[in-house]
């Protein structure tokens, strides 16, 4: 069974969906090849592209027989990898000093006296 020769594209005719030749013209061919945006890939006899990657108004409209005929002049232009990349944020930079870390991780102990040795705490007394 044929699939679809679009990069990332799983559709099969097995899977409902409508598969089409390439054009036997040299130029309008070429044309759909440049439009995949596979690198070093050429289109065979047997290659096939899915209608998902067709715009509606490239296909005929109004038919009698109510079938999905692309136009002699329809160009494939709805692919997955022509989405937007998200922009990434840089990486914050690690501190490489050993001091500053342990300043950090140690600051915190000051205002916590409980937490430090019975002998060097201050004695509190409550009052009634």
């Amino acid at each position: 069974m044929p699939g679809c020769c679009a990069f990332g594209c799983t559709n099969r005719c097995s899977k409902g969906f409508k598969l089409y030749r390439f054009p036997t013209d040299p130029q309008r061919r070429k044309l759909w090849e440049v439009k995949i945006s596979r690198v070093g890939w050429k289109a065979s006899n047997s290659s096939r592209l899915c209608e998902v990657h067709f715009d509606r108004h490239q296909f005929e409209s109004g038919r009698a027989d109510q079938k999905r005929k692309l136009k002699n002049s329809a160009v494939p232009t709805i692919f997955c990898h022509r989405s937007i990349l998200k922009t990434r944020k840089s990486p914050k930079k690690r501190q490489t000093e050993v001091t500053n870390n342990l300043n950090k991780h140690t600051s915190h102990l000051k205002d916590h006296s409980y937490a430090s040795n019975p002998s060097q705490r201050s004695s509190c007394k409550y009052s009634k």
